[in-house]
């Protein structure tokens, strides 16, 4: 199930007031139970409201200017995580188009366009990139959680597996020919779950 703030990322946990789906950035614990950011913030409210009913508004403003939120550093990591891996979609989207628009004036010649055949290869070639960059987000993910990915995580040929290297507690996980999707690197590691990402320069 999918988060429900956060569609691109696993649910880890339910609301327990109105069951949304969540992840682990909109998941808001407490004592005895799990709730999304809507529902905390009421029963924060609720509990603040009986906590203050007999002291004066003053004293309720005073409080509430005084209170901050503080984010942990895994929630912090979690975001920046989504944030990179939303620009990274971005870019490969945005460096497709600008590819088939320069192949369109430069693979043929400057007075010759290219056919269907072409154009639909090179979009075929660019959802190939986007669905191995993916591939290895969900790398990234297993090695998060402190295990090994499996062959079934490689990229569509399957003649190509991944190269796993260990360098200490590191695990780095490679694609072994990114040229044949136009990158020049793809790569993974445990302590950086950021997928590095070089487009090849033609």
């Amino acid at each position: 199930m999918r988060c429900e703030n956060h569609p691109g990322v696993e649910s880890i946990a339910e609301c327990a007031s109105c069951t949304a789906p969540l992840c682990g950035i909109c998941a808001n614990y407490t004592v005895t139970t799990v709730l999304c950011e809507k529902c905390f913030q009421d029963s924060e409210n609720s509990q603040f409201v009986t906590s203050q009913h007999s002291q004066t508004a003053a004293a309720d403003k005073l409080y509430s200017e005084k209170t901050t939120t503080v984010h942990s550093p895994r929630k912090q990591r979690l975001e920046e995580s989504i944030e990179k891996r939303e620009k990274l979609h971005m870019a490969i989207v945005i460096f497709g188009c600008i590819f088939i628009g320069i192949r369109l004036f430069t693979t043929l010649g400057s007075t010759v366009i290219l056919n269907q055949t072409q154009i639909a290869d090179e979009e075929r070639r660019i959802a190939q990139q986007t669905l191995c960059v993916q591939k290895f987000w969900e790398i990234a993910t297993v090695l998060q959680n402190g295990e090994e990915p499996s062959d079934s995580l490689n990229c569509e040929d399957p003649t190509f597996i991944n190269v796993i290297t260990h360098v200490g507690d590191d695990i780095i996980v490679t694609h072994p020919r990114p040229d044949l999707i136009g990158f020049s690197e793809l790569y993974v590691s445990r302590s950086n779950p950021v997928p590095t990402v070089t487009v090849l320069v033609l």
